[in-house]
């Protein structure tokens, strides 16, 4: 009896130790202790890149708008010009047109001498 005891209990031993050793083994592979800190400072960095990359999105996003207002700006200034210069040379054109100089010719007293000759504009 003493030897079955002894051996039921080296066999309890066995199996504990054995169980003992493979729940180490399941919950702590390495021996060392699990540590989250690795992956909270990548997810930190990570978040801080996005962030940075979200406001020089905005950033860029204000400063194309911006360009917009001064090119539709530039535009409207050039449309003005463009304008006046149109004015403008119709205005030379109606003042240098054979009409006109005849009656400022009238006018002052000149007289044309060749009626045949004709003004040549290029």
């Amino acid at each position: 009896m003493v030897s079955n005891a002894a051996h039921n209990l080296a066999e309890r031993s066995n199996k504990q130790n054995d169980q003992a050793s493979s729940q180490v083994t399941i919950s702590n592979p390495s021996g060392m202790p699990v540590s989250w800190t690795g992956e909270r400072r990548l997810l930190a960095v990570c978040g801080a890149i996005v962030m940075a990359m979200m406001i020089c999105l905005v950033t860029t996003k204000i400063e194309v708008t911006s360009a917009n207002h001064q090119l539709q700006n530039v535009q409207a200034k050039v449309s003005k010009v463009s304008n006046s210069n149109a004015n403008e040379r119709q205005l030379i054109a109606q003042l240098t047109s054979e009409s006109n100089l005849n009656r400022a010719a009238k006018k002052y007293g000149f007289t044309d001498a060749n009626t045949s000759v004709r003004n040549v504009n290029k």
